[in-house]
């Protein structure tokens, strides 16, 4: 008699040698909605859940999953900020907001900032800087703090994908993540922490970075695409083909007088 053969034989009916990228890609979502549902947990007292929405494709990705992972929510509240009302984070934000709208009512807090004197004495003091630009956590933080304690943002995901336009090689993409802690997690946290708010990482799970640990890098760049797997989930989610395709620019753009020309 085999021992534990029933386990055994189910084991080798959904045996494969090597997942396919679709795989991959798949365990991906699933982490991601699973990370969500534990955030989930932590919030559920709560009347409002808060996005961070640049309207780039990982903050899309979420706002559409925690959606429709987590239905019970009836209050969705998004915050975009930016220079201008014609810069990219707020035209795309404004456009995945549109788009789902007919689905859910979500609440768009758009914010047009432009930093003070006194915001970059702040942002200097805080960060224990002589010197410097108006760091763009400070201003994210800022505008939130009017209006929530809890906030999800989509940060980590560009490191462990390949989302800059940096990541040409391997090396490039392990000294990204060799960075990620100290230029941006801990701007992040040191940030939040003196505004007084819970910052939640979806992206950063056990889950979704041991799947993304699975891709191989050239699943996850090639000459005319970055971080891949999440354009091949964006576009399973049927988020709009405009977002999937912007430039990339990041929060640390936020702040500077761009203006979409796309």
């Amino acid at each position: 008699m085999i021992a534990d053969k029933s386990s055994l034989f189910q084991r080798i009916k959904k045996y494969k040698r090597i997942k396919t990228f679709q795989d991959k890609v798949e365990d991906l979502e699933e982490a991601i909605r699973s990370s969500l549902t534990q955030i989930y947990t932590k919030l559920k007292n709560q009347e409002e859940v808060h996005l961070a929405l640049s309207g780039g494709i990982d903050s899309s990705i979420l706002l559409v999953l925690l959606l429709d992972t987590i239905p019970s929510f009836t209050n969705i509240i998004v915050h975009s900020i930016a220079s201008n009302k014609q810069h990219p984070d707020i035209v795309y934000s404004k456009c995945i907001v549109f788009y789902l709208h007919k689905l859910k009512n979500i609440h768009h807090n758009i914010n047009i900032l432009l930093p003070t004197k006194n915001d970059l004495k702040k942002s200097n003091y805080i960060l224990k800087k002589e010197e410097g630009e108006v760091d763009p956590y400070y201003m994210l933080m800022k505008s939130v703090k009017p209006h929530t304690t809890e906030i999800i943002c989509g940060d980590t995901i560009d490191e462990q994908l390949g989302g800059y336009y940096k990541h040409i090689d391997e090396e490039s993409l392990d000294i990204s993540m060799e960075q990620l802690i100290p230029n941006h997690l801990s701007v992040l946290d040191t940030f939040s922490s003196h505004f007084g708010i819970n910052v939640f990482l979806p992206y950063g799970s056990k889950q979704v970075m041991s799947c993304s640990s699975h891709f191989l890098f050239k699943e996850l760049v090639d000459q005319d695409n970055r971080k891949k797997p999440m354009r091949e989930l964006a576009r399973k989610l049927q988020i709009p083909e405009v977002i999937i395709e912007r430039r990339k620019i990041g929060l640390c753009s936020a702040m500077e007088n761009l203006k979409d020309n796309q």
